[in-house]
């Protein structure tokens, strides 16, 4: 089953991972207030890199379902807190792209999930 992600790519800019990893936990918690998104998932780089420093997999069911999430009142609340608070200087938001997933496979044995 496709899969629409949107990904949103970020950097620290104060260098304070364990504050954004708290501030992360709250916004994502307003986000999931919307029934349409169904998964988040935050990644951080492991090494030294000009890339960003963290990459959230957005996931939704369809493109529909992210265009119900675009106007959500929870996020119009997560959007509000992003700038009025903290992360109005703490992070930058490098990339926010959508992507269609065409195509998955969890493990390496071919039991799980695969289609293309």
């Amino acid at each position: 089953m496709a899969r629409f992600i949107n990904l949103v790519a970020t950097r620290s800019l104060d260098g304070d991972h364990d504050h954004l990893h708290r501030w992360y936990n709250d916004h994502v918690h307003l986000l999931m207030g919307c029934d349409a998104l169904q998964a988040a998932t935050l990644y951080r780089r492991t090494s030294p890199s000009p890339a960003p420093d963290y990459l959230c997999l957005y996931e939704f069911a369809s493109a529909a379902d992210f265009q119900v999430f675009e106007t959500s009142a929870a996020r119009a609340r997560a959007q509000r807190v992003v700038r009025e608070g903290w992360a109005r200087t703490g992070i930058e938001i490098v990339q926010r792209t959508q992507y269609l997933r065409l195509g998955r496979r969890d493990d390496p044995a071919g039991q799980g999930d695969h289609w293309a």
